[in-house]
């Protein structure tokens, strides 16, 4: 049913904001990456935005601008780089050290 959703809502441009939260974006790697290659197109992007919240380091890597939560406070703030050359939290749970999977 998310599928079904989240397809329509992409296709049809009901909205120009989109949150895709882990456990909404629960479906197969054939499904995840049609959504991702729909949202990572320029004319997409020019048009729209949107917001993944994920463990996927896969996912994280395709986005512009990264938030690492901490505790309930935004510990570290970047692209995919930046925060893993600051050696900090996200740099831990990249490298197996901590939750974020890919």
């Amino acid at each position: 049913m998310v599928k079904h959703y989240t397809s329509r809502s992409l296709a049809r441009r009901i909205s120009r904001i989109f949150i895709l939260e882990e456990r909404t974006f629960a479906v197969n790697a054939e499904n995840q990456a049609a959504v991702m290659y729909t949202t990572s197109s320029e004319r997409w992007a020019d048009d729209n935005r949107g917001v993944v919240v994920t463990r996927k380091l896969s996912l994280m890597k395709v986005c512009d601008r990264m938030l690492v939560v901490h505790d309930g406070v935004i510990a570290e703030d970047g692209n995919f780089d930046s925060p893993m050359r600051k050696k900090g939290i996200f740099s831990q749970l990249a490298s197996g050290g901590g939750r974020a999977t890919d």
